[in-house]
């Protein structure tokens, strides 16, 4: 059966018409969905499209007891008296651990605190590497994470993660990870195995990835705008399929 070119530009002209309207009113079903009713602002996530990184990276070099500040996380610093045990294994997404014991409950340790939030819409693994780079020899430093918020008064108090063991210059980084809810905040603290050890470190946190979020509004617009021009074309091929 013979279809003119005319009928052919109908056809595709509601086609397109009514994928437009499917899109427009999915909006609203999937910004409904957004993480509390208290967001401001409806928008639309678009989780069927890969992010480009699962993770940012952020790079901490300072010396113990001069926290470096900077943009994605606060700082601090203090000291705490006595340390947890060191048991030698790091934490994993894969294996958590419960605290360890108290080692010692004497001796006044330097420590610097980085807290950061999980600013992505689901829970993820954050990945941590801990390097000393001075001094040399041991027993250097080791990381504690904790979940919130840390009391140097009560060590295991929101214990999250450790790295296991400590390092120093020349002997390596040491990697541990864990798993941080939506919204979720941790708190690394970058402390001495011994008092009065001091020195300079490199701390690499890979935080989940925060999805971009697109305003409904300014969805609508670019969907009514397309839809706009869509249909000045349809209608000027209409015009020229009539004049011929």
């Amino acid at each position: 059966m013979h279809v003119n070119h005319s009928l052919k530009l109908k056809i595709v002209g509601v086609v397109v018409f009514a994928v437009v309207l499917v899109l427009a009113l999915g909006v609203g079903n999937v910004s409904a969905q957004g993480p509390s009713a208290s967001d401001s602002g409806r928008v639309m996530r678009l989780p069927a499209f890969p992010a480009l990184a699962t993770a940012t990276r952020t790079t901490i070099i300072a010396t113990l007891g001069s926290p470096v500040f900077g943009a994605g996380y606060t700082a601090g610093t203090g000291t705490q008296t006595g340390r947890l045990f060191r048991d030698g294994v790091p934490s994993t997404c894969a294996a958590p651990k419960v605290s360890p014991s108290i080692y010692t409950a004497s001796g006044s340790r330097k420590y610097d605190t980085y807290k950061f939030t999980n600013t992505s819409n689901a829970s993820g693994c954050v990945q941590v590497t801990f390097n000393v780079l001075s001094p040399s020899g041991a027993p250097g430093h080791w990381v504690v994470a904790y979940n919130g918020s840390f009391n140097p008064a009560n060590l295991q108090q929101n214990y999250l993660a450790d790295t296991g063991s400590s390092t120093w210059n020349g002997q390596g980084p040491v990697p541990f990870s864990f798993n941080l809810g939506a919204g979720a905040s941790v708190v690394f603290v970058v402390q001495e195995v011994d008092p009065s050890i001091g020195g300079d470190y490199r701390l690499d946190v890979d935080m989940p990835f925060a999805p971009a979020e697109v305003p409904e509004s300014d969805t609508l617009l670019l969907l009514a705008g397309g839809l706009g021009g869509f249909t000045t074309w349809l209608g000027w091929q209409w015009r020229k399929q009539k004049r011929k």
